[in-house]
C-alpha cells in the first residue's frame, strides 16, 4: 500500500477553486451573487460527503495490534541484555512507506498533535454549523456584508501546520518501506519508550470522541442540503458576496479538515502496525 496523501487538491478541487475565485471576484463588484453561489454549493457539499464516507469510526484493530506488540516486547526484553545493537543496526526492518527519521520522534510527534487535531475540528465545525444555521433562519445573514472567513483562515493555518509536522518525516515521494534498524532507532533502550508512545496514541484515540466529530460533519451536510434545496426552489433569491464566501470557504475548509483527520488516523494506525512488526522481527532474530 502506498503512503496515504491528501487528495483533496485534485482536478475536482481545482474546479472548485476556479469557482471560488469567480465567486470572490463577483463578491467585490456584484451585490447579489446567487447564481454563482447556487452552482458552487452542491460541489462543495459533494466534496465534504466524499471525505465523510471514508470517515470510519471502527479502528478497534489498533488496540489489538498494540496489545500484540506489548506481548512480543515482553519476550524480546528478556533477550536484549545479551544482544548487540551494533550487530543488528544494519538489519532491514519495516517502516511506513517513504518514512525517513527516528520512529520514537515520529510517534511522539503524532501523540503531541493529537489534541490539537481534534480540538480544532470541534471548534471549526461548531462555528461553521452556527453560521449555516444563521444563514438558513435569518434573512439578514444572507445579505450581510460581514466577513467571517477569518474562522476558516485559522483552521487552514492550523491544518497546514499539523500537516507539515507529519510531512517532515516523509520528505520525498518514495515506495521504500524498509530501512536499517540503526536509521530508525538509536539504541535498544529506545524500544520500551517507543512501545509506551504507541500505547499513549491508543489511549488518546479512545479519549477523542470521533462519533461527535462525525455527527457534526453530518449536521454540516444536512444544513448545506437545506441551503441547496432553497436555492433550487428560489427560497433564496439574494445572497451577498460576503455571506456567500462565508458559507463557501467554510465548506471547502471543512472538507479539507475532515480529510486531514482521516489521514492522521491512517498515519497512527500505520505507525502502530510498524512497531508491532519491528518487535516481532527483533524477537525472532535476536
Amino acid at each position: 500500500m502506498r503512503a496515504m496523501t491528501l487528495d483533496f487538491d485534485t482536478k475536482t478541487t481545482m474546479s472548485l477553486e476556479s469557482q471560488m475565485q469567480q465567486l470572490a471576484l463577483e463578491a467585490s463588484v456584484v451585490s447579489n451573487v446567487i447564481e454563482t453561489f447556487k452552482s458552487i454549493i452542491p460541489n462543495l457539499a459533494d466534496s465534504i460527503y466524499n471525505q465523510y464516507k471514508s470517515f470510519s469510526q471502527n479502528d478497534d484493530n489498533i488496540r489489538v495490534i498494540v496489545e500484540d506488540a506489548k506481548l512480543t516486547f515482553g519476550k524480546l526484553k528478556l533477550k536484549l541484555p545479551h544482544a548487540s545493537f551494533v550487530s543488528q543496526s544494519k538489519t532491514l526492518v519495516s517502516v511506513p512507506e517513504g518514512f525517513v527519521g527516528n520512529l520514537l520522534a515520529y510517534s511522539l510527534t503524532l501523540s503531541n498533535m493529537s489534541n490539537a487535531v481534534f480540538s480544532e475540528a470541534n471548534k471549526t465545525l461548531g462555528e461553521y454549523n452556527f453560521a449555516l444555521s444563521a444563514f438558513i433562519s435569518n434573512k439578514e445573514s444572507k445579505i450581510s456584508l460581514k466577513d467571517h472567513t477569518d474562522i476558516f483562515v485559522r483552521a487552514r493555518a492550523r491544518r497546514e501546520e499539523l500537516t507539515a509536522l507529519i510531512h517532515a518525516f516523509f520528505p520525498k515521494d518514495s515506495d521504500l518501506s524498509k530501512a536499517h534498524l540503526g536509521d530508525v532507532i538509536h539504541r535498544f533502550a529506545d524500544l520500551e519508550p517507543l512501545l509506551h508512545s504507541v500505547e499513549k496514541l491508543n489511549n488518546q484515540r479512545k479519549e477523542h470522541n470521533l462519533a461527535a466529530v462525525s455527527d457534526s460533519v453530518k449536521k454540516s451536510l444536512d444544513l448545506l442540503k437545506i441551503i441547496i434545496d432553497d436555492t433550487k426552489n428560489n427560497g433564496i433569491a439574494q445572497v451577498s458576496g460576503a455571506a456567500a464566501q462565508n458559507i463557501s470557504e467554510g465548506a471547502y475548509e471543512i472538507g479539507k479538515y475532515v480529510e486531514f483527520i482521516t489521514v492522521y488516523r491512517y498515519r497512527v494506525e500505520q505507525l502502530v502496525s510498524t512497531i508491532e512488526k519491528l518487535m516481532k522481527s527483533l524477537e525472532a532474530n535476536i
